[in-house]
């Protein structure tokens, strides 16, 4: 594993073979707001005004047009192999991470502050899903956990229970 500089203070880790030609190519760090994450990307010029973006992650994967990508670990700057896989756009979704505005701390949990509980709850296929209210943050989190296991399979993003005990 070796590490490309970006810019903005940014690196991107990729495997040794990824290295020899990407780093011959000159990627820059992007910052996109709707995943909450930041990328590896360059442009490439199409002509003397057209020119397009090629992220590094989708060419190390090789997917292309609509083919969607996911790096397993929510790191967009996590390149390794391993780490890529091609999804379905639902696949995608089910694999992100917390939403920025959450107030639990953890995935699928919010307080539900008319009845001094926690509710726990996931979507899938279209529909969402109550899985309880709980008194405890840890009973909210270890379910909600469960229910990802189940309906999101190995695209599941599980809550780090080791946070609420600290």
């Amino acid at each position: 594993m070796k590490s490309i500089p970006l810019t903005q203070g940014k690196v991107t880790f990729v495997d040794d073979d990824v290295f020899e030609w990407a780093s011959k190519m000159n990627w820059q760090a992007r910052y996109a707001p709707h995943g909450n994450n930041w990328y590896a990307v360059r442009m490439i010029r199409l002509g003397p005004k057209r020119h397009t973006t090629e992220l590094l992650h989708r060419r190390i994967i090789g997917a292309y047009g609509k083919q969607k990508t996911d790096h397993r670990d929510g790191d967009g700057l996590n390149n390794i192999k391993s780490n890529l896989r091609v999804c379905t756009d639902a696949e995608n979704e089910k694999n992100k991470k917390k939403r920025s505005d959450n107030t639990s701390g953890f995935k699928g949990v919010y307080f539900k502050k008319d009845i001094q509980k926690f509710r726990a709850s996931i979507c899938s296929g279209g529909k969402r899903y109550v899985l309880g209210h709980f008194s405890s943050l840890l009973e909210a989190a270890t379910t909600y956990n469960a229910a990802a296991k189940k309906y999101h399979g190995e695209f599941a993003r599980l809550n780090v229970i080791a946070e609420i005990r600290k």
